[in-house]
């Protein structure tokens, strides 16, 4: 057996496991999946990527959090002879394994990540790229006897592990949110005491609305918090709204109501509301033409905009492509053009014209835009988005009590930032109704 050197090994550690099975995904004939737990998601996410793979066996515990919808998928495409699948049900099922056949051989990835959204991307997790040929082949006796040890998911099966399941969701959540309040704490290392706030267009008490420990609460005393908040943004989208260029064609949300944020929690991701903001994009004639061409969620939060958001201890403005689940239609044209060089050139251009303080975010993967030293490299970097699991983001954050966010500088500071951005926009932008 052939043990991989220092330099291979550094070319085969990852932490972002979605990225790793794009690439391998489409060329795989067979492949074997050993894992805890999965989501629907992500079990209908590689099943769309996998389009040649004739041989997919997967196995999963009943010990974890594996939804009930799953089991019933694996269940049916099983008996239809799609694929074998088998629940562990001994000990405590804990393997994450994944191992692919392609032309070039079997290649298995060997780490922390379950086969879940967090998992593959979202969480901080670490995975080896095996290819070696003995190893690979240990691996895969592994597999045979944990399929072995399996049991066929019945009916009765998925019954008696659905009462087990729904009984855990609501100790889970509980959990989820205690996790969460626990490293909003121990993650803040700002002190919000220490700022200067005279003249500051958001006043401290502004930025507590979104204070560490009481992000996940809904209480009358936190709504009423952040609805001064809200209050202030809808003041700033009045100031905004009479100095943007009617030629950028980027509008608020067109029904007043949605122009800023929500304050409850069940609008915001993981049900947290570390922030509030307003956005600017499409307008509502604009949209209207992509009804047919989109789902039901044809408003202004599902499209590339332009957004002001406030937090506990920065104000950013950013150019946000997309949220996670959202900007189908931009996102999916920026893939397709980046193709021509000349495109991909011009991307470059703008992005990294934007200077030093401004910043990408694209697969849960944060860089300075200053990092990109040509265009195959940003490319190569924007080809990892994914517009229904990530973020896609480029921004500034300002500091709390700089000059920029005063009383009479912050309407400029949003604006010039959004000159900024438009050449960008535009250049993302889809143009199928101009």
């Amino acid at each position: 057996m052939t043990l991989p050197s220092s330099s291979q090994l550094a070319t085969n550690v990852t932490g972002k496991f979605s990225i790793e099975f794009s690439k391998v995904a489409d060329q795989a004939t067979a492949c074997y999946i050993a894992v805890g737990m999965i989501t629907d998601r992500m079990f209908e996410f590689a099943l769309r990527k996998m389009v040649w793979c004739k041989d997919l066996r997967v196995i999963t515990g009943v010990h974890m959090a594996t939804t009930p919808a799953v089991l019933r998928k694996m269940q049916e495409r099983t008996i239809a002879g799609n694929m074998w699948s088998g629940a562990y049900v001994d000990h405590y099922f804990h393997p994450k394994l994944y191992l692919f056949k392609t032309s070039l051989g079997w290649t298995a990835f060997v780490g922390s990540g379950n086969f879940t959204e967090g998992g593959w991307s979202g969480n901080e997790e670490l995975f080896l790229k095996v290819t070696d040929t003995e190893l690979c082949d240990q691996l895969l006796e592994r597999f045979a006897k944990y399929e072995e040890a399996c049991k066929p998911i019945s009916d009765e099966l998925i019954d008696w592990y659905t009462q087990s399941y729904t009984a855990n969701q609501q100790l889970d959540h509980q959990k989820r949110r205690n996790i969460d309040n626990l490293l909003d704490r121990l993650n803040s290392n700002f002190n919000i005491d220490l700022v200067n706030f005279a003249g500051q267009f958001f006043s401290k008490e502004d930025h507590l609305a979104f204070q560490p420990g009481k992000t996940h609460l809904d209480t009358k005393e936190v709504h009423d918090e952040r609805r001064k908040t809200r209050n202030k943004l809808y003041t700033l989208n009045d100031m905004l709204e009479k100095v943007i260029p009617a030629s950028w064609r980027i509008h608020p949300h067109y029904d007043e109501s949605h122009i800023a944020s929500h304050i409850e929690t069940m609008h915001h991701h993981d049900e947290n509301v570390r922030s509030l903001w307003v956005g600017y994009g499409r307008d509502k004639n604009q949209l209207k033409q992509y009804g047919k061409y989109v789902s039901s969620n044809n408003t202004p939060l599902f499209y590339m905009r332009m957004q002001v958001i406030v937090s506990f201890n920065e104000v950013g403005v950013w150019l946000m492509p997309g949220k996670s689940g959202a900007g189908e239609i931009d996102r999916e044209n920026l893939q397709r053009k980046l193709d021509d060089d000349n495109f991909s050139e011009e991307f470059f251009e703008l992005v990294t014209g934007l200077g030093s303080s401004y910043w990408i975010e694209v697969a849960d993967d944060h860089r300075d835009v200053a990092e990109f030293t040509n265009s195959n490299e940003l490319r190569d970097y924007v080809r990892n988005d994914n517009w229904r699991k990530f973020y896609f983001i480029i921004g500034r954050n300002y500091s709390l009590g700089t000059p920029e966010l005063k009383r009479e500088n912050i309407a400029k500071t949003c604006l010039d930032n959004f000159a900024k951005y438009w050449p960008i926009y535009e250049l993302i932008r889809d143009k199928s109704f101009s």
